[in-house]
């Protein structure tokens, strides 16, 4: 699913070209509901899941914010961490800004 992802921010990014800002990262939602922001779901979240004998964290969900400047575009990639996940149509940035409350762009 990610690579599919990754494949379609290059292919953007080569058709315009021109400098496309990417913002990539993990939502830890348990980190979130500490942090004093409320789940959307308004439920319980359980505690971080890790991994391995360092105990790595792993994240929920992970998402890519594609930023078009010249263009004023902008929009996202969600992709949930199950196993079951499979791409999905992009998310706009009012959308992402739901899940994760935060000023993403100027």
């Amino acid at each position: 699913v990610w690579a599919d992802y990754e494949k379609s921010t290059r292919r953007y990014v080569r058709r315009v070209g021109h400098a496309v800002y990417v913002i990539t990262g993990p939502v830890y939602r348990q980190v979130s509901v500490q942090a004093g922001m409320k789940p959307a779901t308004g439920q319980d979240v359980p505690a971080v899941s890790r991994i391995g004998p360092s105990s790595v964290w792993v994240p929920d969900a992970v998402f890519k914010l594609v930023y078009d400047p010249i263009q004023e575009r902008a929009w996202a990639y969600w992709s949930e961490n199950r196993n079951d996940t499979k791409a999905a149509a992009p998310i706009s940035l009012q959308q992402l800004r739901q899940r994760l409350p935060h000023q993403w762009l100027p």
